[in-house]
């Protein structure tokens, strides 16, 4: 085990890591500072549990510190909007991460060989790291597109097309659902067979919006108004999947 804390700094922002058992973890405060968190718990809640684990390491008192390993680190980067995520995760995963596997610390100025023999030693090693990185950029590749997609979303949604994000974003949903889960929270309003209204309150906050629908008359072709079709903006969306995503706590549950 190698519990030496290693010192980076992204942007003035400062990252502490450490490889355990081989493994890369990093200090989840410093994580949840570059990406833009209000707070550590705000990052840590759905992550699973053996994603985040408190280490007792010197320096940091008796209560110990909070660590993530790398599948945490993603899925912190995935949950971000900060628009520096995205560069946050090649810095990472392209620099970082692959330093700390090879010599168990990230250093600015890598040591030359000063061998032949340790000069292939260490050809080898930069070879098997890279294929390694490969791999590990492949698996990335789709959760990263989604991220993007879901954190790029403009214009407004209708229902089906908010779950079919929401799904891509983890959030287990359907169209049927979703408009019962906005009902369920007071953004809209439906009565008996009526249509689903749009609850103004929410409206001037500019989570949801009621766009007009038009349609012709079955027998007499005539072009008419009919009521008005609630839509999802990209600030409801991303709220959508804050109050939608199962805690932690419901994780462990599923696990237990």
């Amino acid at each position: 085990m190698n519990q030496e804390i290693q010192h980076f700094n992204f942007n003035g922002q400062t990252l502490r890591g450490l490889l355990i058992d081989g493994e890369p973890w990093v200090i989840a405060l410093d994580v949840a500072n570059a990406l833009g968190y209000s707070d550590t718990y705000e990052m840590t809640k759905r992550l699973d549990p053996d994603e985040i684990q408190n280490r007792q390491i010197a320096g940091f008192g008796n209560r110990g510190v909070n660590t993530i390993n790398e599948s945490g680190l993603y899925a912190s980067i995935f949950n971000s909007r900060k628009p520096e995520a995205k560069t946050f995760r090649r810095w990472v995963t392209e620099e970082v991460l692959p330093a700390i596997r090879k010599t168990g610390h990230y250093s600015a100025t890598p040591q030359l060989p000063q061998s032949y023999s340790e000069a292939l030693r260490e050809l080898a090693s930069t070879v098997e790291a890279k294929e390694r990185l490969e791999l590990e950029n492949a698996q990335m590749k789709p959760i990263v597109q989604e991220h993007e997609e879901f954190m790029g979303a403009r214009g407004t949604f209708t229902a089906e097309q908010a779950a079919k994000l929401l799904c891509r974003a983890g959030v287990e949903t359907g169209q049927n659902r979703l408009l019962k889960f906005m009902d369920s929270i007071g953004w809209t309003s439906k009565r008996g067979f009526g249509a689903r209204r749009a609850v103004q309150r929410y409206v001037e906050q500019g989570l949801i919006d009621a766009q007009a629908t038009k349609y012709r008359h079955p027998k007499t072709g005539e072009l008419m108004v009919g009521d008005p079709k609630v839509v999802i903006t990209p600030k409801g969306l991303h709220k959508l999947r804050d109050r939608m995503l199962p805690p932690i706590e419901d994780f462990a549950q599923l696990e237990s």
